[in-house]
Formats: C-alpha cells, structure tokens, sequence
C-alpha cells in the first residue's frame, strides 16, 4: 500500500515539474514574442521617452510596454536615476517637516549660524537644530512611479522633489559602466602581477 502511495506521489512530483518546465518555456516564448528581454541598456532615445511619459503623469507598466522594455527593466532605471532636490513649489520654499503649518518656533538655532528669517519654519537648516522637526515624505514617491514627474501638485508642493531626467541618468549610467569596466580590467591586472 505505501509502495503505491510513494509511486503516486512521484507521479505526481513528475507532473508538477513537467508543468513547470512547460510554463516557463511559455513564458520565455511570450518573452520572445513580445521582443523583450533583450538586456540592453537603455539608449538616450529611450530615456528621453520615458522622461516624456513620466511628465505627462503615465504608469510604468504602459510606458515600458512601448519602450519594449518589461516593467522591472523600466523601474529600475528610474530608481537608479532620481535626482534629489531640496527646492519648493513656485513662490515657496523648501519645507518637508510634518509641522510646518503650524510651527511659531523662532530662534532654535539661537544664532549658531546668520539668519535672517524670523520663524524657524522658514530656515533651510531647521532639522539641525529643532527637536520638533519630523522630515515628511511624499507618499507617492514610495510606489511606482517613484518620481515626481507627473504630479499636479508639483509646482506648489513644499517638499524635496524627485525627478527624471534622461540626460542625467545617460551620464550617470555611462559613469557607473565605466566604473565597472575599470575595476574588472584592474583585477585582472592583480591576478597577472600574482601569479
């Protein structure tokens, strides 16, 4: 009886890996067929689309499906290329503490460097010297699309914004390949010198 159960049961381990192989060799052929997975880098073409698609507020997934790009290649470019700026809205300031409407601090620094603002919620420097402060941060910028290209609060946002720009990510890119080239040929050079 328990000869049979163990044959069932590898019968059934056989099926499941079958399916398996089969359902992975559909999804490389979808892959394929969707001419995706290339593993190209993305070209200035390329990046200055995605800049355009993200600024007219799209989703990752549509744009990377006109890219012919798949959705991880897409989102991992943009994560990798977020260029961070402390700068306001128009006509404000930059300000990404949670009490920034209602904050009458004045004077926290208590003249540790010259300012001339009279409240403290006006300083650029207020996280340095408040124990009030408490930094704010945009909750779209914790989901896809990571960025703040696309939003409509963007201009009279108060926070710290994070952008795409195609041109920054093609020289930082270019920078980290180079970067990497550069360290292979170096080993390889040490292992010549050792040996």
């Amino acid at each position: 009886m328990w000869q049979e159960v163990a044959q069932i049961r590898i019968c059934e381990k056989n099926i499941l890996t079958i399916n398996l192989i089969a359902s992975a060799e559909e999804e490389t052929r979808l892959w394929e067929e969707r001419d995706m997975g290339t593993f190209k880098h993305f070209s200035l073409e390329e990046r200055t689309a995605l800049q355009n698609e993200l600024n007219s507020g799209k989703f990752l997934k549509p744009i990377a499906e006109q890219l012919g790009k798949t959705p991880l290649s897409v989102s991992r470019e943009v994560r990798r290329h977020i260029e961070q700026k402390k700068r306001g809205g128009y006509g404000r300031h930059f300000n990404d503490c949670l009490s920034r409407s209602s904050c009458i601090l004045e004077n926290v620094c208590q003249g540790a460097f010259p300012c001339s603002r009279k409240l403290c919620r006006n300083c650029q420097r207020r996280e340095d010297f408040c124990s009030d402060y408490l930094k704010e941060t945009c909750e779209r910028l914790a989901r896809p699309s990571y960025v703040c290209n696309g939003c409509e609060k963007r201009l009279k946002c108060a926070l710290g914004k994070s952008l795409y720009k195609a041109a920054i990510a093609k020289e930082e890119a270019k920078l980290s390949l180079r970067e990497s080239r550069s360290r292979i040929s170096l080993r390889v050079s040490i292992i010549t010198m050792l040996s």
